[in-house]
């Protein structure tokens, strides 16, 4: 790259090669211009990215998508990819990739939050004025419920606008990883924006308020249709997620040793059978002895391969809401019921984990990031007192004895006993020889 040259008509032109060794030219009004640009040509061949391509938002999209968005991943993931480059090309639609900034994407992020959060309090605002505003003898179980929940939506309305946000901003990070592997970007600008996240008011309490005691699903059970009441309280009492409990079949069900096996799950957006997120998602369940006998009765009234034929994307409107309405408890989302079995069994002193593992979980700081609200609730004894109920448990037919009486003492001259036992409890100075202090004599010796 030679120094800026001035022309005839006085404009400043550099000359550079681009990532191809093709020699390219620009022209700028001076030379300072031409300088800072010759400057940044050459910091950008260094980071090996092309100095003479101009690839835009919307292009390097367009090229992530046709590359990666259709190979592998879950039609859910694949949704919300669309959903989030949706937004960004919005903004970013026409403006350069190497432009683009860190600052502008944080403005974008905290803009977003109060887009999303605005537009949905718009439409419950139009629905809950709308039910406020009939008599209370016209009010349905459904209005009623709205009305019970208002302050849980709001909750809600605000923890969407952030999960939106961060979703975005995950995108972005994919985006700008891509495009500097294509020599597209010098760096990934996205990895310098930090996610939102919610604040701890918003936190607390949200998974708390949605789980269900025992009397309480029982109780929904009650109000279900008889059609679907198996499958409800398999949600409850296996953790299963809805679109594994769509692809659970008779030959998953192991009926000699009263287990079940996830391999499969029904996807909510277009319905088709993937294999588990991950290979932890691959796992036996054991049922109860009641579960069986309910699953025997289910299975003669049942036809086909599939051990509950349901649609995710209508039993929550036609069997799961209409349940909770009739039983009048507080709505809460099918998911809810996996969290409610979490925390009954880690409630009821459950190993950390054997629940990790059969709730298919990666990990089991997974299980306990997201259920610590449960390890508050166990009826379990103070540390101390199992230290000590241990202690005294594997100590049962030992005796603690001082050494030999004929060791023990002996007579000085001057007529004083000296014992020896007394040494050993009183320090003395220099350097402590070794001694065994005590001995422990145990029976099985």
């Amino acid at each position: 790259m030679r120094t800026p040259e001035r022309k005839r008509n006085g404009r400043w032109q550099i000359r550079y090669l681009d990532a191809h060794h093709k020699i390219r030219y620009a022209t700028f009004g001076t030379k300072r211009e031409a300088e800072a640009a010759l400057i940044e040509k050459r910091a950008a061949l260094v980071a090996g990215v092309d100095p003479g391509r101009k690839v835009r938002f919307s292009e390097l999209a367009q090229e992530w998508t046709d590359s990666h968005l259709a190979h592998g991943l879950r039609p859910s993931s694949v949704k919300d990819y669309k959903q989030a480059l949706k937004r960004l090309a919005g903004n970013f639609g026409q403006r350069e990739v190497r432009v683009i900034t860190a600052g502008d994407l944080e403005k974008y992020r905290n803009a977003l939050v109060l887009t999303v959060v605005a537009e949905r309090s718009a439409r419950f605002e139009a629905v809950i004025s709308c039910t406020r505003a009939k008599q209370i003898e016209h009010q349905t179980e459904a209005d009623k419920a709205l009305l019970t929940r208002e302050a849980a939506i709001r909750t809600q309305i605000q923890r969407g606008g952030i999960r939106a946000a961060a979703k975005v901003i995950g995108t972005a990070r994919t985006l700008w990883k891509f495009a500097v592997s294509r020599g597209y970007a010098a760096r990934n600008i996205a990895q310098d924006v930090k996610k939102p996240s919610a604040p701890a008011a918003i936190h607390d309490g949200v998974i708390d308020e949605n789980i269900f005691t025992p009397a309480e699903v029982e109780r929904l059970i009650a109000h279900t249709d008889r059609a679907h009441r198996c499958a409800v309280r398999f949600l409850f009492m296996t953790g299963m997620r809805l679109g594994e409990l769509g692809g659970l079949r008779w030959n998953d069900v192991d009926w000699a040793s009263s287990r079940i096996i996830v391999r499969r799950q029904r996807s909510a957006i277009d319905g088709e059978m993937t294999a588990p997120k991950t290979r932890a998602g691959t796992r036996w369940i054991d049922l109860p002895a009641g579960l069986i006998t309910e699953l025997k009765g289910h299975r003669l009234v049942t036809q086909g391969e599939y051990v509950f034929p349901i649609d995710e994307r209508n039993w929550r409107t036609r069997v799961w809401h209409p349940a909770l309405r009739r039983a009048g408890l507080r709505s809460i989302r099918i998911h809810d019921a996996r969290h409610t079995h979490a925390s009954l069994l880690i409630g009821s002193g459950a190993d950390i984990v054997a629940v990790s593992r059969r709730l298919g979980h990666a990990n089991p700081s997974i299980t306990l990031t997201t259920y610590s609200h449960a390890f508050a609730r166990r009826d379990t004894a103070p540390l101390g007192e199992q230290l000590a109920a241990f202690m005294r448990k594997e100590t049962v037919g030992c005796d603690l004895v001082a050494a030999e009486p004929s060791t023990a003492a002996e007579i000085h001259s001057d007529g004083n006993i000296y014992n020896k036992f007394n040494e050993l409890l009183v320090a003395r100075e220099g350097i402590e020889p070794p001694t065994r202090g005590f001995s422990v004599r145990c029976s099985t010796n």
